[in-house]
């Protein structure tokens, strides 16, 4: 079981699987040889800086600029989906063409009875 997984009551001695994973780290952030630990958690102020950073010709870098047109690409895609399941549904299809201003005297004859979706609030 892994160190950080067992239970060591104040009273009790540590195992020495404990042991020797407190000899690993000390509080005061070294290793056991007294070389400081790599891993450091990112503070506000760095993460600020790395928003600032910018490449030679004062755009965003290129790697932030490349996931923006990904997640532009798959919000596109899912706006899409989405419109072509609206138009899929006759009530909605409906609702939808009202709202742009089309005529929807035809349509409303194919809904064979059913009444035509209305936007419902956001409170309701």
């Amino acid at each position: 079981m892994p160190a950080h997984l067992q239970y060591n009551s104040p009273k009790s001695e540590p195992s020495p699987g404990s042991a020797a994973a407190g000899a690993l780290s000390s509080p005061d952030g070294t290793d056991q040889f007294g070389k400081p630990l790599s891993r450091k958690r990112k503070s506000s102020a760095d993460a600020e800086d790395d928003e600032d950073e910018l490449d030679e010709d004062g755009n965003q870098p290129v790697k932030k600029t490349a996931h923006n047109m990904i997640e532009k690409r798959y919000r596109t895609n899912l706006n899409d989906k989405i419109a072509a399941l609206r138009d899929s549904v006759p009530s909605l299809r409906i609702m939808s063409k009202s709202a742009r201003g089309e005529d929807t005297t035809e349509d409303r004859e194919e809904l064979h009875g059913l009444t035509p979706a209305h936007k419902l609030n956001k409170a309701t």
